[in-house]
């Protein structure tokens, strides 16, 4: 049981979380009104949003899925953003050039497959990352319990 409720809430956490830090890593407006959200509420601690779970979703399975969502919503948004913000524009001019991905900044969002593809780097820390952070959640789960 605590297996799956870790994968399903680490699954729900990343793709909720991917798209998100997509538009962060790509757009300068999106950065400006959700970056600060984003550093904000990460460092609420997941102890603090116990009360808000319960109350929102009882006692029952769905408030510790939640919680798990929440402490790995944070941590896929910064990555995918910092991963997405660290690609070369003379990549992406590149890939412009060569029609593979529309000619304008916008494409980016609507396009994710062939944006991963542009830079296989992102990708690969991204996949590094996520894995990373379960782990280490993983561990540090088992030294709670």
């Amino acid at each position: 049981m605590s297996l799956r409720r870790i994968a399903l809430g680490f699954v729900l956490g990343s793709a909720a979380g991917i798209p998100i830090g997509l538009s962060i890593g790509s757009f300068p407006l999106v950065r400006k009104l959700l970056e600060p959200w984003t550093e904000f509420l990460r460092f609420i601690p997941s102890v603090a949003m116990i009360t808000i779970a319960v109350i929102w979703f009882g006692i029952g399975e769905e408030s510790k899925i939640f919680l798990i969502i929440c402490k790995t919503i944070f941590i896929v948004i910064i990555n995918t953003a910092a991963g997405v913000s660290a690609i070369a524009p003379n990549k992406i001019r590149a890939a412009q050039a060569t029609k593979f991905i529309n000619s304008d900044r916008e494409a980016v969002a609507t396009q994710v497959s062939s944006f991963l593809k542009l830079d296989k780097a992102l990708t690969t820390t991204l996949m590094t990352k996520l894995t990373y952070d379960l782990r280490a959640w993983m561990t540090a789960r088992s030294r709670t319990s």
